[in-house]
């Protein structure tokens, strides 16, 4: 997510030259953004700042330790459920190291196709949903931002989350059919 978004499109009377077009530059600030969540909303969002690494042990101590010891992990456990954690092919999810701290940690990671993109809730709904939502905002600080990205997610009704999760695991079936090859 960048600190600043600016505009999208607009419509002009014909003949009208369109102003000039404010652009995110090389450079600008920007942090990328964790998110966990489920039917029941927002589980977990941390937020890497540029001058950070995204490694195996910044993901494991900033997400996946604070997922394993919150109370929904606890809650499967004492329901005797398996607690999954579905993510993408990226190379720090796939890590020795990050393999070892789940499995060791009670939790489970399906296997993600590597053609599949699309069957991940947040690249088929919450990243387009909040794209829409940041059209010209800026923020000054990356508590604002994730503070605004917090708010934008406790308003999607509960309803909305779990038609989310139930077209997520129609993809998923879907993804079975096919052998784990694309599916549109």
């Amino acid at each position: 997510f960048f600190y600043r978004t600016p505009g999208g499109i607009m419509w002009l009377p014909e003949g009208e030259q369109p102003p000039s077009k404010a652009r995110i530059a090389q450079g600008e600030p920007k942090i990328m953004v964790t998110i966990f969540w489920n039917p029941d909303g927002l589980q977990l969002i941390d937020a890497c700042d540029s001058n950070d690494t995204f490694n195996s042990q910044y993901f494991i101590e900033h997400v996946l330790e604070p997922i394993a010891n919150s109370d929904i992990v606890a809650k499967s456990k004492r329901q005797k459920q398996r607690f999954i954690i579905h993510m993408d092919n990226c190379p720090v999810h796939k890590s020795k190291m990050t393999q070892s701290y789940i499995s060791s940690h009670g939790l489970y990671m399906p296997r993600h196709p590597p053609y599949s993109p699309d069957i991940s809730p947040c690249d088929f709904f919450l990243f387009g949903y909040l794209k829409s939502k940041i059209i010209g905002k800026t923020f000054a600080t990356k508590e604002d931002l994730i503070s605004w990205i917090e708010e934008q997610i406790l308003e999607i009704p509960k309803s909305e989350l779990e038609k989310v999760f139930t077209e997520w695991l129609i993809r998923l079936e879907e993804v079975i059919k096919v052998k784990g090859e694309y599916i549109e």
